[in-house]
């Protein structure tokens, strides 16, 4: 758990860090135009999915129609924002923003699946069944010790489950998912938790955004078990990302209304809720967001920040792959002035994604 939520503040702070240009309607502007981009990089995304063989023609075609129907919303949002140029309110929403990887990260591994039918005790796998996993093993020698069970033992779902979880706490999201994937194809997709847990790591995996897919295998949680709180609480950041405030207020105040106050989950819940109703808070004062950065000496906001961005660069040494990852780290180069970095991270970006067209916009301008 201590791994997330350090994960997770260097996101909030480095979010925080690029956060700054919203108080500008022009740095809003372009804050949009990217919104935009996540977008469609979102609906290449389902494309490469589908050629991988991840998801089938049906999920792909519903997850188009979802990324499609957010990139219109967003679109009608540009369009209108001339008529909405409320500076709180955009503070607001930015801090907002800003928590919800956070919160994200937290949730993981806190939400279970009450009403979910507990598989009979006989049948799962202990760490003692397991030749050489034993107490104290590092998650890299866990890996090893799983990895080599189910080398003989491939439909282990209790293993697999472990083996995911090993891999998320070293920050290796893709092979997490993938023996996610392999657990739930053993179980013909009718675990509540195992799906609930591949979809948290999706979201974990995109620096806490809700994609169309993990939407709807939340979607697909829901309808099965309505009471489902990890349902809630995804669908309702689902939301709060599509800028659908009401909507997600409505649906955490009623998950809060009826879980137990000592409930795992609450304070993630009350945390965001927090976070959603800022916009419309009298005392809101756009510094607010940046009160702890300013109130430091120049030196000392210099030596916050490139401690921050030199931990995403530590990450993304982990995670080369990461594209969101470097488009973050590029933006905070620019903050810092460091172009001549800047320009490499937007290379790594053109490595990652070669159609990204701010990485090439950016590296064209550079080149001028």
């Amino acid at each position: 758990m201590l791994f997330f939520l350090i994960g997770g503040l260097v996101v909030l702070v480095v979010v925080a860090v690029l956060l700054r240009p919203f108080w500008s309607v022009a740095a809003s502007d372009d804050a949009r135009d990217r919104e935009i981009t996540i977008y469609t990089d979102q609906l290449a995304e389902v494309d490469r999915d589908l050629d991988r063989g991840v998801i089938n023609e049906a999920e792909a075609q519903s997850a188009r129609t979802e990324i499609e129907r957010r990139l219109l919303s967003a679109a009608r949002r540009a369009d209108d924002v001339s008529a909405k140029p409320s500076r709180p309110l955009r503070a607001g929403l930015a801090v907002a923003v800003a928590v919800l990887p956070l919160l994200a990260v937290i949730v993981y591994g806190q939400i279970g699946a009450p009403g979910q039918k507990a598989e009979p005790f006989a049948s799962r796998t202990t760490p003692a069944q397991i030749p050489g996993l034993r107490a104290g093993l590092s998650d890299a020698e866990q890996i090893a010790a799983l990895s080599e069970h189910l080398a003989t033992v491939p439909d282990d779902v209790e293993a697999l489950r472990m083996l995911a979880r090993a891999h998320v706490r070293m920050g290796n999201y893709q092979p997490a998912l993938d023996a996610l994937r392999t657990a739930n194809r053993v179980v013909d997709g009718q675990d509540i938790s195992l799906s609930g847990e591949y979809a948290e790591i999706m979201v974990i995996a995109n620096d806490g955004t809700v994609t169309a897919p993990a939407r709807q295998i939340f979607t697909a949680i829901q309808e099965a078990a309505p009471d489902n709180p990890q349902a809630a609480f995804y669908l309702a950041l689902a939301l709060a990302q599509d800028g659908q405030t009401e909507d997600a207020l409505t649906r955490l105040r009623e998950l809060r209304d009826r879980s137990d106050s000592d409930a795992p989950w609450m304070s993630a819940v009350a945390g965001l809720i927090n976070a959603l109703e800022a916009p419309v808070a009298p005392a809101l004062d756009p510094d607010t967001a940046d009160a702890v950065i300013r109130d430091m000496s120049p030196a000392e906001q210099q030596a916050f920040i490139e401690q921050m961005v030199g931990r995403l660069e530590d990450r993304l040494e982990e995670q080369p792959g990461n594209l969101e990852g470097w488009r973050r780290l590029a933006q905070a180069y620019e903050v810092l002035g460091r172009a001549e970095d800047a320009q490499r991270a937007y290379a790594q970006i053109l490595k990652i994604a070669p159609d990204d067209e701010e990485a090439s916009a950016r590296l064209n301008t550079a080149a001028d």
